[in-house]
């Protein structure tokens, strides 16, 4: 139950028999001279949760304390007892609409006041703990919520993962069978034709085809699904590298205990891991080389504490401003954190203006395992 009780009185002598009888009570009590000295201590974050006012006090009276209070209401707002001399029914109504929860009229009895500081500590007592109440409600629903946005942005991954596994073997089966089809087709044809004219331009055409069917189709169905990270990770990224070699050098250190894990072509870190790290690393090779005006790029992959793994990402590049948000908000940031929020992961950002941008990763697999 609160303790602190503030008490707001110009006499001196109401207000040292205030102060004693609420010591006597129990309380700490907070003492103010005046309206003005009231009112600041009412509008501080710790303000006590009770107060005694006296109507009528130089600077600012009781009655417009209560008004300016209920004016602006906080979650602390104060339980607020009118002390005066006014004992009028219109004036009792009048404190009351002005905001006051209760009135005592002067001169006032001790044990009365006793009682009434005690009915405004329960009922500040209630109101507190149905803030608490409703405060730890929606705090529940709010953390439900966020789960339940969490799945939901992993099963549309999930999904969308599976749609691009279902494109990507249609073309490394069915379309790529169709134009080796056709290929052959087209070579037998080939020889059967006597103008030679003809018959290159044929050829020609033949080889253009079958290098569409095995380096385009393949790098294709690759970035829709890449097998590679069937066998494990290290694997996914170096073909990431592959990829870009051409466009920026890039380093790769995988510490002694992925390589470990990931030891004879299979790896024990979970395929929807593997899978996650490879689309966190591919978004943002794939920005460093559109956007960032880097020389070079570096990945690296390691383990903390035996179950966490971790990978990062950086560049030499021209950075941006973190507190930006719609840097932090663009499409492929917004992809590496749906694909850790899928696996429960989690991801951060360094970067500076001029200094280069440096995206970290991890996962942990404990439970996976």
């Amino acid at each position: 139950m609160t303790n602190r009780v503030l008490i707001a009185e110009d006499d001196p002598v109401s207000r040292t028999v205030l102060e004693e009888l609420l010591h006597e009570f129990g309380f700490e009590v907070v003492v103010c001279v005046d309206g003005e000295e009231a009112w600041a201590e009412l509008s501080k974050d710790d303000a006590p949760e009770l107060a005694i006012i006296d109507w009528m006090m130089p600077g600012m009276h009781g009655i417009d304390i209560c008004r300016k209070l209920r004016e602006n209401p906080r979650a602390n707002n104060p339980y607020l007892m009118l002390l005066t001399v006014r004992g009028a029914r219109e004036d009792k109504i009048k404190g009351l609409q002005a905001g006051a929860d209760d009135y005592l009229t002067k001169p006032f009895d001790s044990e009365e006041l006793r009682a009434r500081v005690r009915v405004g500590q329960r009922i500040v007592r209630l109101q507190r703990q149905r803030i608490e109440e409703e405060t730890s409600y929606y705090v529940s629903r709010l953390e439900q919520t966020v789960e339940e946005l969490r799945q939901s942005r992993g099963r549309i991954v999930e999904a969308e993962e599976d749609v691009r596994k279902a494109i990507a073997e249609e073309l490394h089966g069915h379309v790529q069978t169709q134009m080796m089809i056709l290929y052959m087709a087209m070579t037998d044809l080939s020889a059967k034709i006597e103008d030679q004219e003809v018959k290159r331009e044929l050829d020609r055409l033949a080889l253009q085809l079958d290098d569409i069917r095995e380096n385009d189709i393949r790098q294709i169905s690759h970035r829709l699904h890449p097998s590679v990270i069937r066998l494990n990770l290290s694997a996914g990224i170096m073909s990431l590298r592959d990829q870009y070699e051409r466009a920026m050098p890039i380093d790769i250190d995988i510490s002694e205990e992925i390589q470990e894990r990931e030891a004879m072509g299979g790896s024990s870190i979970p395929a929807k891991v593997r899978l996650a790290m490879y689309r966190v690393a591919e978004e943002a090779i794939g920005n460093i080389v559109k956007h960032s005006g880097a020389t070079r790029a570096k990945v690296g992959l390691w383990i903390e504490k035996e179950t966490i793994v971790f990978m990062s990402v950086e560049d030499d590049g021209r950075g941006f401003d973190l507190d930006d948000t719609s840097s932090r908000r663009s499409l492929g940031l917004l992809t590496i954190r749906d694909h850790m929020g899928a696996v429960g992961g989690e991801f951060s950002i360094e970067s500076k203006p001029g200094q280069g941008t440096k995206i970290t990763a991890h996962v942990d697999i404990s439970e996976d395992e």
